[in-house]
């Protein structure tokens, strides 16, 4: 996933303020922080040890511009503030409870990665259900980023609202 991190982190430019979802022991805000220097990360973990971790993390790698929080994702998603301009979504299985809620909440967003998995014949289908959620108009790119199962692909869907 290094190589996934850091394309993700290649997108995103110095002004904006993003949002990581399921941020485990922050490896995402960590590469993002160092790549892109945004202004500032939030990173969202439910799980105490993984959130801890974080925390260590970005202290050994003395990042300042990233703030985590140890929390449901749900939770937080209902006391968030629409004044991001990404999010990113790098767990599959839990991404899918709440992109339809992302999707409803965050207009002012106009970048999202969302992580699923999929075979290459349920792309395009992954793909229609994604251009539903949204009411606004949005270019899709999907990006095969590693193997789930033989056939079975973690795929990123980059959701760019225009």
């Amino acid at each position: 996933m290094s190589t996934e991190r850091k394309r993700v982190a290649r997108q995103i430019n110095k002004k904006e303020n993003v949002v990581v979802f399921y941020s485990g022991c922050a490896p995402y805000p960590l590469v993002i922080s160092k790549i892109a220097k945004p202004k500032q990360i939030i990173g969202v973990e439910i799980n105490k040890e993984g959130h801890l971790y974080g925390l260590e993390n970005i202290k050994l790698n003395k990042m300042n511009n990233i703030i985590l929080i140890n929390e449901d994702v749900k939770k937080v998603l209902n006391e968030l503030e629409d004044e991001y301009d990404r999010i990113v979504m790098p767990a599959p299985d839990n991404a899918k409870e709440h992109i339809q809620s992302i999707a409803e909440k965050f207009k002012k967003v106009k970048n999202i990665h969302y992580y699923d998995f999929s075979t290459e014949k349920e792309i395009p289908l992954l793909e229609d259900k994604i251009r539903k959620m949204f009411k606004e108009k949005v270019n899709l790119k999907t990006v095969k980023c590693g193997n789930y199962s033989p056939g079975k692909y973690r795929v990123c869907i980059d959701i760019r609202k225009i």
